[in-house]
């Protein structure tokens, strides 16, 4: 006959083996449970941070609370934003002042200096990655001598 009482005890004992012994090797490998205390990028101030260390959470914990994170200070200017302070928004080819994006002059992403940043609506931003760039390229080239009194694109 089965005795359910002794396979009951039987499974509890080997699930309680099995966790041990599975929870002994997740902290070989990530580390024990315990407080650790980090500093707050934000504020500069201690705090504890509960968990295994060696784990993407650990890494991730950088911040004392959440106002602390969602408080940080931008370092880098969008160039968006360093392009609509020098011209108004709106695209210099149609006037178009819904929706408009920012042509680097140069192609180079990096080069952030307002001499190279030009608004354009989103078509003629198009045009100038494309094959037509030749039917706006005297429009923005005027836009950018009377703002900057320089020509960039194309022929001078």
């Amino acid at each position: 006959m089965f005795d359910s009482q002794a396979s009951c005890e039987q499974a509890r004992n080997s699930l309680t083996y099995w966790l041990k012994f599975n929870s002994f090797k997740v902290s070989r490998k990530y580390g024990e449970v315990k407080d650790h205390q980090k500093i707050c990028k934000r504020c500069s101030s201690e705090f504890t941070y509960v968990g295994r260390e060696n784990t993407k959470a650990f890494k991730q914990a950088q911040f004392c609370s959440r106002s602390c994170a969602n408080s940080r200070v931008r370092k880098v200017t969008r160039y968006t934003s360093i392009a609509f302070k020098h011209w108004k928004k709106e695209c210099v080819v149609c006037g178009e002042d819904n929706v408009v994006a920012v042509h680097h002059l140069d192609n180079n992403h990096k080069n952030n200096t307002p001499t190279n940043l030009v608004p354009l609506c989103p078509t003629h931003h198009q045009y100038m990655h494309s094959k037509y760039r030749a039917k706006i390229e005297d429009i923005v080239n005027k836009a950018v001598r009377e703002n900057w009194g320089i020509s960039l694109v194309g022929k001078q």
